[in-house]
């Protein structure tokens, strides 16, 4: 399976096609083939790759109203809420507002 890596170096540079050895998923995993997807996967198994394989209590389906590629940016606006308060602002749990 070919898919974009992270590799080597900072930034774009670091992008590189590479071929993958395909994952297969051990218990409690489930192997799913995506749509559409900003990030996924580890870097060291690729990004933009076609298929992917996680953990099963982290898959739901796309509900209907989505397109793919609504329900593929999804994800993307969770992590970036998630960095800017957990590692940017550094807040935590218990913290008052």
């Amino acid at each position: 399976m070919q898919a974009i890596v992270h590799y080597g170096a900072p930034g774009w540079d670091g992008l590189q096609v590479m071929e993958m050895e395909e994952q297969r998923p051990q218990a409690g995993q489930v192997k799913v083939r995506l749509k559409a997807a900003g990030l996924n996967g580890l870097p060291d198994h690729g990004t933009f790759a076609s298929t992917v394989v996680v953990p099963a209590e982290n898959v739901e389906p796309k509900p209907a109203y989505l397109t793919w590629e609504e329900a593929g940016v999804l994800p993307l606006a969770a992590l970036t809420a998630y960095r800017a308060l957990v590692t940017r602002a550094q807040v935590a749990k218990g913290q008052p507002y």
